[in-house]
Parts: structure tokens; sequence; C-alpha cells
């Protein structure tokens, strides 16, 4: 059992983890289930700029449905009664399991809403939940904003050698011509001990030039310096809002963890 602040958190961070996957802009999760053998497990170093997890992202839809169902059935019902539903309806009365049409269609008529556009922007599409109005059904409001603003950023990784591993998706790194396997040999001319103490000295808008190995050839790359574009949300818990719908949908959501 975990108490119920660790839940809350758990959710938290599985979804700032899913928000700071840039391939969770490009990838839905219904592809990423029905790639899985030739993507998931299968990645490259472009794997977080052009996928994310149906792991993660799978869990961040099933919150959405769950607070949706227990809004809209008057903290009656939650996605474990509905589960519990397709079992009984599907595998114990007809021996087999259920399609996606199923599934929709046993959703819908247990919290009385259409869920095409649903499916359509947060399954089969890109679209970022929306957590405001979802954590609003529990009596919580919804923060977002950078998680460290004002601090300077080039958006690669390297590893002990100094060769880049990683470019993140729309960074000043990947903007500017920075490539997975180039050595970085030199910044503004100079040598140095560490490429992020490097950076870090620097101010945002700087304009840093790299020199880089790049396979058998040697390259000076000049970048300007972007902000660090990860995202925080905060979930604050607004007591004095929080009337009897609110406490009730908190109670099913929690489904007696203690």
């Amino acid at each position: 059992m975990i108490s119920p602040t660790e839940f809350i958190q758990a959710q938290i961070d599985r979804i700032n983890s899913v928000e700071n996957t840039p391939g969770n802009l490009v990838q839905s999760a219904g592809e990423s289930s029905f790639d899985a053998w030739i993507k998931a497990y299968r990645p490259n170093e472009n794997s977080n700029n052009s996928t994310i997890s149906y792991y993660p992202k799978g869990a961040v839809i099933a919150m959405a449905l769950d607070l949706m169902l227990i809004q809209h059935t008057n903290g009656q019902k939650n996605l474990d009664d509905l589960m519990k539903q397709l079992y009984d309806t599907y595998y114990k009365s007809l021996d087999r399991g259920f399609t996606e049409q199923e599934f929709k269609a046993a959703a819908e008529a247990m919290m009385r809403q259409d869920l095409t556009d649903f499916f359509d922007r947060f399954i089969n599409g890109t679209a970022t939940v929306e957590y405001e109005k979802l954590w609003q059904y529990v009596g919580y409001n919804v923060q977002k904003g950078l998680k460290k603003p004002g601090e300077v950023y080039l958006g690669a990784n390297l590893n002990n050698a100094n060769v880049i591993t990683f470019v993140r998706r729309n960074s000043p790194a990947y903007q500017y011509g920075l490539n997975v396997g180039d050595e970085i040999i030199a910044i503004d001319s100079k040598g140095f001990d560490n490429v992020t103490v490097a950076v870090n000295a620097r101010k945002i808008g700087d304009k840093v030039v790299f020199k880089v190995k790049r396979d058998d050839r040697y390259l000076d790359i000049e970048v300007v310096l972007g902000e660090n574009p990860i995202l925080e949300y905060r979930f604050i818990p607004e007591n004095k809002q929080n009337g009897a719908a609110e406490k009730r949908n908190f109670e099913k959501w929690l489904r007696g963890v203690q």
C-alpha cells in the first residue's frame, strides 16, 4: 500500500515525464502500442525525439479516463468498475477479449458521454491531456511553468569522452546542427574540462562556437544558447474550494489508498 501523498506524487511524476519527452508530441499512444516491437524495443539515439513509451503515456490516458468516469457518474464508478464490467461481459461470458470499439462503447455507456473526440485527440492523436480540467474534478488546481526558468540550455547529452549521445528536438544544439556522434574538441577556440560547466558559464542568447570532430572532419559550429525548456506541472489542492462533489470524487479516485 502507498499513502495518498505517494499516490498523487506518482501521478505528478508520470505526467512530468511524459510531457517532457519530445516524442510525446510526435507519436500517439495508439501508434506507440502498435509499433512497440519495431520501435519501443529497438531504440536508437533519436527515439526520445520521435517516440513515446506506451507505458507512461498509457497510464496518463488511463488516469484521464478514470477521472472522467468518476466525474460523469457522480463518484459512483471509476476505471476499475469499467474493467470489471468488461471482464465479466467478454471473458467470463464470451470467453474472449474485447476490441477497442467495444471498450469505447462500454466507457461511453457508463459515463453517458461521446468519447470520439477523446480517442481522436489523446489516444490516436498527440494533443496534451487536459490536466487542468480533469484535476479540478478532485479538487486540485494545476500550474504549468518552466522547471528552471532563466537557466541556459544547449540541449545535447554527452558521454565522458565529450561525444554527443543525444540531441533534443528543437533545442539550440538541434537547430544549429550539432549531431549525435560529434566529439566536442574546443569551445570558443579554448580547451575545457566539462562541457556542461562551460555552457552554464554563458548566458541565454550567447553565441558559442563548438569545434567538433565529425567522422574525419573538423567543423566549427556556432550555436545561440537558449533557455531550458523543461516543464514542471504543479498540482495544488484547493481545500477552500472543495465541495462535497470534489471530496467524493477524490475518495473514489483513491480507492481506499491509506
